[in-house]
């Protein structure tokens, strides 16, 4: 809690107000609920913590009430009996304030996890009275503190019409089942609206919220209770806890996203093995560099298709080779010297010392790149070479 609970509590007792000496905590899991002292004007004081020495996230929770006819709304007392068992507390009130109603509160904490807590709240009012229905307008109230500190809540509307989203790093959902409408503001205005000598109707206003410190309630609009009946109101606070984005948690790139080991370069994708010339497009195995080409020149990273390369004495260059291939650069012309890159050399080229006579046609396809260039290069020599012989 960070207001202090006993400086409330001085204020409340020097203004008149008393407070129950009982108080009591529910656990489970490493999620904590505790009353810390009940008063007549300002209802209860509360911690509830998700984790195991975690932020304090809430400093009040309460009820009030307003029957048909009433000129204001009213608090419940402190409760007549308050017992405390594992996550359950259970608060009883006898006639209360004199109305012939009797009402009783469980408050119910679940954690399914660390971080996680849940805290239901369900409060039933049986109608004692021998004859006669009242109307019952119920008000369910929560001052949420996220992260333990009271100027920084965001709030936010729900995924329903009976849901408030607080938010700071941690995430708090408030919401109030079946409820008529709702209210926020900044604190203490909720509480002192509902304190004040009017009436008051929530009018569903405020969601969008802060940065500041929120305070919100649900009402329940003059529900019908029949002689000896009950009815019953709930209203539950969800809390997910979730550590500070810094300091390397929980988003510390070291763990998370780790360059040198979700993605190093020399394990997932080393082109020194994934993409190496000497294995997967070896000019050395494709092509005997020894009768066609040097593949030590043909491949070479620096060019794709090498002019000067060691290509035999008696066989004359190839019928414009990057023509053939799409791709000319560095490519001496055939000996006729009308082939020029991407143009017909005519119907034959009479250029070779061999003889052959061959047709030369531009090739429309897109040129291929890098290594798949050069490897189509030197398959093009080899078979030129063999056609030749």
């Amino acid at each position: 809690m960070n207001r202090l609970t006993t400086a409330l509590a001085a204020l409340a007792l020097a203004s008149g107000a008393t407070t129950a000496s009982a108080q009591g905590t529910i656990t489970s899991g490493t999620a904590e609920f505790e009353y810390t002292f009940f008063s007549t004007t300002t209802g209860a004081s509360v911690d509830l913590t998700a984790s195991t020495g975690g932020d304090d996230h809430m400093f009040g929770t309460w009820w009030w009430y307003r029957l048909a006819g009433a000129t204001r709304e009213t608090p419940l007392p402190p409760p007549t009996t308050d017992t405390y068992a594992g996550n359950v507390a259970t608060l009883t009130w006898m006639d209360l304030d004199g109305t012939g109603l009797n009402a009783t509160l469980v408050a119910t904490l679940t954690s399914t996890g660390a971080g996680l807590a849940t805290l239901t709240q369900v409060l039933t009012v049986t109608n004692g009275n021998p004859t006669g229905s009242v109307a019952f307008n119920a008000f369910g109230y929560a001052d949420i503190e996220m992260d333990g500190t009271a100027s920084g809540d965001l709030g936010t509307a729900g995924a329903s019409a009976t849901e408030l989203v607080v938010t700071e790093t941690s995430v708090a959902r408030f919401t109030g089942m079946g409820a008529s409408a709702f209210q926020v503001g900044t604190f203490s205005t909720i509480r002192d609206l509902l304190n004040d000598a009017m009436v008051t109707n929530l009018d569903n206003s405020g969601a969008m919220f802060g940065p500041g410190d929120w305070t919100g309630a649900f009402q329940w609009m003059a529900r019908p209770i029949a002689a000896g009946a009950s009815t019953s109101f709930t209203m539950t606070i969800a809390l997910t806890e979730l550590a500070p984005m810094d300091a390397g948690v929980p988003m510390d790139a070291g763990t998370a996203v780790d360059a040198g080991a979700a993605m190093d370069a020399g394990e997932v994708a080393d082109a020194g093995e994934a993409t190496d010339a000497g294995e997967d497009v070896d000019a050395g195995e494709d092509v005997d560099a020894g009768e066609d080409v040097d593949a030590g020149e043909e491949t070479d990273a620096g060019a794709e298709t090498d002019a000067g390369a060691d290509a035999d004495a008696s066989v004359p260059p190839p019928d414009d080779a990057g023509a053939m291939m799409g791709m000319d650069a560095g490519v001496t012309p055939s000996t006729d010297g009308g082939t020029t890159p991407g143009s017909d050399a005519g119907p034959t080229d009479p250029g070779g010392s061999d003889g052959c006579s061959c047709r030369v046609q531009a090739d429309p396809r897109p040129s291929p790149a890098g290594p798949l260039a050069a490897m189509l290069a030197v398959g093009a020599l080899a078979w030129r070479r063999r056609r030749a012989r």
